[in-house]
């Protein structure tokens, strides 16, 4: 949910009867420019091919599109599995009803459907002499192939219990080799451009995966301290990401007769609960806090709070 950056401000050694306040910067995470939020769901990747000749293109820009989704959801792990569907005439696979089976067949909460791949024609923009002195390659030509796709998808979780469409267009930049004293038929030509734009369509899958990718956003968080060697036992761990483990010695720090201190043990375990989720726990003691002392960061942790929860 969120990555710690760095101490914005370090802890300095004042001898006050008053609290003092850091920034620390951390990355939060925000569901992806889809809109959907894919974090702790399950994946699989489903394409819909022609037949064998553009099989292979399009199973490397689905492949590389599942292996952008691992390494941002899953660490790296294999954890997107990927399907093919032969294309059946007048099969409309952007049905909800086609993807909830697809949801149930795959065995994931979500499903991305690759449909209507359109491979167009390949656009030659020159040929030259290749160097090479292999008789077959003395010819390079280099081309253009165009494609468009939709990407449908289907997160069994929504509340909408509907398919979002998204129309990806690009094109793959490729170089194949001729013969000298042989003309190549089209199909010929056709299929040494197709295998060629492999490495093209992988990149175009990657760029398309952005789209679903988490956005991580660098934000600011204060949190309050006391010249005590307990108070900063309490932020290290806060800045070590052990949420869980702040919480507790901030529930200690908050055991005590000052308002004001109790006030800011409570403000620190109301942020450390909102890093680890506990938005409804993290509200109530952002209330005890505020019922003590209400601190100058109180109403925007707040806000942060809700806008978390509407998510």
């Amino acid at each position: 949910m969120k990555k710690i950056l760095l101490l914005l401000m370090a802890l300095p050694v004042i001898f006050s009867c008053t609290p003092s306040s850091y920034s620390m910067a951390i990355q939060m995470r925000y569901p992806s420019p889809s809109g959907i939020d894919f974090t702790g769901k399950s994946m699989a990747v489903v394409y819909v091919h022609q037949d064998s000749l553009d099989s292979l293109v399009v199973s490397s820009l689905a492949e590389s599109f599942a292996q952008s989704l691992e390494k941002e959801y899953f660490d790296s792990q294999r954890a997107v599995e990927l399907f093919a569907i032969k294309s059946v005439p007048g099969a409309v696979y952007a049905a909800r009803d086609t993807l909830v089976n697809l949801v149930i067949d795959t065995d994931s909460d979500v499903v991305f459907l690759f449909d209507e791949v359109n491979i167009g024609e390949p656009v030659a923009t020159a040929t030259t002499r290749s160097g090479k002195t292999d008789p077959d390659s003395v010819f390079v030509t280099k081309t253009t192939l165009p494609f468009s796709l939709n990407i449908d998808v289907y997160d069994s979780f929504s509340k909408s219990d509907e398919v979002k469409v998204f129309t990806r267009k690009g094109q793959v930049l490729a170089e194949y080799y001729s013969p000298i004293g042989r003309i190549e038929t089209m199909e010929e030509k056709y299929e040494k451009i197709l295998d060629v734009s492999v490495g093209g369509m992988k990149t175009a899958g990657e760029r398309f995966a952005k789209h679903f990718l988490n956005d991580w956003k660098t934000e600011n968080y204060s949190f309050y301290y006391y010249d005590m060697q307990n108070w900063y036992e309490a932020i290290n761990k806060a800045y070590a990401a052990d949420w869980k483990g702040a919480v507790d010695a901030f529930i200690e720090l908050a055991q005590t007769r000052d308002a004001l201190k109790r006030s800011c043990a409570s403000f620190d375990i109301a942020t450390c609960l909102y890093m680890a989720g506990e938005y409804d726990m993290a509200l109530e003691w952002l209330d005890r806090s505020d019922s003590d002392y209400k601190q100058s960061n109180s109403s925007a942790l707040r806000q942060r709070i809700k806008n978390r929860k509407k998510m």
